[in-house]
């Protein structure tokens, strides 16, 4: 074999970024780690989150919600943040799902359409209820890989309806699929972020969608 040239690397930063050991993540060597110094930056404590969405909410409630929902914001912060935690501890990121992280910007998406939510559509904690299973399933379920586990995360917001809301999942979800949109009347302003409990009326909707742009956009 020829003999191995020594290369000395002179005046080069180099800057790594990773996660703690687990779902899928190997440990490194401490033989390769002592070369760096560290930089960690701790998980928000849920406090803190609570306070923070808790600020953003309650200049949400200054609208014409009434008692009945006003009364909800701290089962909400606590079953959003307990939900978060519960769905980072059980889906963990394998390499048949490696999209299963999960960060604070996806406890922020749980609540921006609730910061939206129009008090002459959202009038009673039932559905104010829903509509905060709909956002979590949103943000959390679409990345679910199988119905199993979007059953196991249905699971888990029904507990936290439990154990903050005094509610449960299938009292408030009746549909058959939770759907929410702004799209349910054409042409409306502003638009209305509402439920569509009707499958039918959501199809002939989106079928008028489609024949109103087919009709506008010329073939090549």
């Amino acid at each position: 074999f020829p003999p191995i040239k020594f290369f000395e690397i002179i005046d080069i930063c180099l800057i790594n970024a990773m996660g703690p050991p687990g779902g899928g993540r190997n440990p490194i060597t401490n033989r390769y780690l002592r070369h760096f110094n560290f930089l960690a930056m701790p998980d928000m404590e849920q406090s803190t989150m609570k306070l923070v969405f808790g600020k953003i909410m309650q200049a949400t409630f200054t609208l014409d919600f009434g008692s009945e929902i006003k009364e909800t914001l701290n089962p909400l912060l606590e079953s959003t943040c307990n939900l978060f935690h519960n769905v980072s501890a059980k889906f963990l990121p394998l390499p048949a799902h490696v999209q299963y992280t999960f960060n604070l910007r996806d406890v922020a998406r749980c609540f921006v359409y609730l910061y939206s939510a129009d008090p002459k559509v959202i009038k009673t904690k039932d559905q104010w209820a829903r509509l905060w299973c709909h956002e979590c399933f949103r943000v959390f379920g679409d990345r679910m890989i199988n119905d199993q586990h979007k059953n196991q995360l249905i699971e888990l917001i029904d507990e936290q309806l439990q154990a903050n809301w005094g509610l449960e999942w299938k009292n408030i979800v009746t549909a058959k699929r939770l759907i929410y949109g702004d799209f349910m009347v054409p042409g409306a302003d502003p638009r209305v972020y509402d439920e569509c409990p009707d499958m039918d009326q959501l199809t002939k909707i989106m079928n008028d969608y489609l024949d109103d742009y087919n009709r506008d956009i010329s073939p090549p």
